[in-house]
Formats: C-alpha cells, sequence, structure tokens
C-alpha cells in the first residue's frame, strides 16, 4: 500500500513535471530556541495549493487509502470552497 507521504511527493512531481505554480503547505508547531511552542500555519489547511492553467486556485488535500479528514479540515475545504475555490481529497496521483 502507498503511503501518504509517497502520494503527496508524486503529486508535487507532477506538478513540477506540468511547470505549474504550486506550494507544500504546512502547519503544525515547534520549540523555539527558549523551549516555547511557536505555532505555523492554519489548522486543517490543505497539503498542497497550486493554480490550474485557467487561474482557478486549487486546495489538494492527501490521504491514505483509508485516511479521514478531520474536523479542521472540512471546515477548511467549506471556507475555501465559499470562497470560489476547488478543493480536492486526493488517495492517488491519479485522482
Amino acid at each position: 500500500m502507498t503511503t501518504e507521504a509517497q502520494t503527496q511527493r508524486a503529486i508535487l512531481d507532477y506538478l513540477a513535471a506540468k511547470r505549474y505554480f504550486f506550494m507544500r503547505m504546512q502547519s503544525g508547531a515547534l520549540r523555539n530556541p527558549a523551549g516555547r511552542p511557536v505555532k505555523f500555519g492554519m489548522p486543517g489547511c490543505a497539503d498542497i495549493f497550486t493554480l490550474l492553467p485557467s487561474g482557478l486556485p486549487l486546495w489538494i488535500e492527501v490521504k491514505s487509502p483509508t485516511g479521514k479528514q478531520t474536523a479542521a479540515q472540512k471546515e477548511f475545504q467549506d471556507e475555501v470552497e465559499g470562497h470560489g475555490h476547488a478543493y480536492m481529497l486526493v488517495r492517488n496521483v491519479n485522482e
């Protein structure tokens, strides 16, 4: 079975080969040198952002074959679709 990370890498490689503009989006937290946690990114943000040739913004959430969206990811999807952006939940590069 292909992992989520392998699928994500395949999608990023595909977008690069097609010469699309794209960004790998990340969120989480790390500790700064003083040991305090510093959050970055937006909770629920999709894994990849790209612009389609038409200029339409597309957000891609990558999941394993059995992975499920979190509540924050569903809220993020609703938010971006409400602004007219496209959103895809994919489990393999062919999707």
